[in-house]
């Protein structure tokens, strides 16, 4: 046998054994992204979880329409600061918090 025919021969085996190896870096990434997805799925579900237990700690949650919010999100109560972040000036905010505690719905 030439070292030409060896050294195609060789090259043949070594690009069998990247290839090989290719495939399975990219199931190994694959397993991986799917462990790592039901891991970030399953600690979601638990958060979720977590927010609803607390939200119906007495049973009763406020049932506050969506558009409500936004409404007083966009009304002048509120300041946009930051990207989905709202303020509203301390007084107000006291306002309103001293209201809410006092509504038997809410702790």
């Amino acid at each position: 046998m030439s070292s030409v025919q060896h050294l195609q021969r060789r090259r043949e085996e070594l690009q069998q054994q990247y290839d090989l190896l290719s495939e399975k870096i990219k199931r190994l990434r694959n397993d991986s992204a799917i462990e790592a997805g039901t891991l970030v799925a399953f600690q979601l579900d638990k958060e979720i979880e977590r927010f609803e237990a607390e939200r119906d700690r007495n049973g009763k949650a406020l049932k506050i329409p969506w558009l409500a919010v936004a409404d007083l999100l966009l009304s002048s109560l509120c300041d946009e600061v930051g990207y989905e972040l709202y303020e509203m000036e301390t007084e107000v905010r006291n306002a309103l918090l001293k209201k809410l505690k006092v509504n038997p719905r809410v702790n």
